[in-house]
C-alpha cells in the first residue's frame, strides 16, 4: 500500500465476491490515508481515482438485504478514513498558505530593502 497503486483487480469480475471487492475498496481508502500521512499527494490523487472507479462498479449493483450490514460498516469505515485524509490535507494546505505568506512578506521586505539601498543616479 505504499506509493504504489493497489491495482490488482481492474474489473469487478476479478473479485470472487462483492465483499472481497468492498474490502479492496477499504484497502484503497487506507492507502489514501497512508499517502496523506506521508504527504505523497500525487499518489493520494491516483489511489482516490482508482477507488472512485471501484466504488462506481461496486454500487452499480443494488445492495441486497443480506449485504446491508457489512456494506454499512465498510462505508462508515471509508467515511471515517476520508475525514482523516481531509483533516491532514487541510492542515497541509494551511501550512502551505503560511509558507507562501511568509515568502511573500520576505520578498516584499527584500524589495523594499533593495530600493532603500540604491544609490540615486545623478
Amino acid at each position: 500500500m505504499d506509493s504504489v497503486s493497489l491495482t490488482n483487480a481492474n474489473h469487478h469480475d476479478a473479485f470472487h465476491s462483492r465483499r472481497e471487492h468492498l474490502d479492496f475498496i477499504v484497502n484503497l481508502t487506507e492507502a489514501m490515508l497512508a499517502s496523506a500521512e506521508k504527504e505523497e499527494w500525487q499518489n493520494l490523487i491516483d489511489v482516490e481515482t482508482e477507488r472512485r472507479q471501484h466504488l462506481e462498479q461496486f454500487f452499480a449493483t443494488t445492495t441486497s438485504a443480506d449485504e446491508v450490514i457489512w456494506v454499512k460498516q465498510a462505508v462508515e469505515r471509508i467515511i471515517d478514513i476520508d475525514k482523516q485524509v481531509i483533516q491532514i490535507s487541510e492542515k497541509n494546505k494551511q501550512s502551505l498558505v503560511k509558507e507562501r505568506n511568509n515568502l511573500c512578506k520576505g520578498q516584499i521586505a527584500s524589495k523594499a530593502y533593495s530600493q532603500e539601498n540604491t544609490v540615486p543616479m545623478l
